[in-house]
């Protein structure tokens, strides 16, 4: 029989086990990149999605502003008759329904509230009241085609308009 116990000799021959590396956190394998992948895809989907909701009523405005016809912006009283519903529409979606029954002075408050510059608040404020000779001799750049472009007017403020404000 052969002897089970190692001599001294034989031990220091030994030598100490060597672990393998360690195994790397990064890059992770195949499954895992797809899964991050698909994570941030999501993630900016969703963003996107965000960003068109918050911003659909105001597109939507500013394209109902663009498609006004041009006889709209001959007669002042049909002009402010106009932009003021489309405006009254979009207060309304972002601010409830106690905008609807505002008019008058009240009207022309809660718009120049919301930074629309005081001459349109007056005309919107003022116009369905105001004999439309008058009117057409007092604000006649209110009146153009030109005025409804975005940065001015009307379709500037609705470019710069968040409701979510207050």
């Amino acid at each position: 029989m052969t002897n089970l116990v190692p001599t001294p000799e034989q031990l220091q021959q030994l030598k100490d086990i060597t672990l393998p590396p360690q195994i790397s956190w990064w890059p992770p394998a195949l499954g895992w990149q797809i899964l991050i992948a698909l994570a941030m895809l999501l993630i900016l989907a969703g963003l996107w999605y965000y960003y068109r909701y918050k911003t659909r009523l105001k597109r939507t405005a500013l394209q109902a502003l663009q498609s006004l016809p041009p006889s709209v912006y001959k007669d002042s009283t049909i002009l402010a008759a106009e932009v003021s519903a489309l405006l009254r529409r979009v207060t309304i979606q972002q601010s409830g329904n106690q905008i609807a029954t505002l008019h008058g002075t009240a009207w022309r408050t809660y718009l120049t509230d919301k930074q629309l510059p005081d001459e349109i608040a007056d005309f919107l404020a003022n116009a369905p009241y105001t004999m439309r000779r008058i009117l057409s001799q007092r604000s006649p750049r209110l009146m153009t085609k030109s005025y409804r472009q975005r940065g001015s007017g009307f379709g500037g403020w609705l470019n710069g308009y968040n409701g979510y404000n207050g």
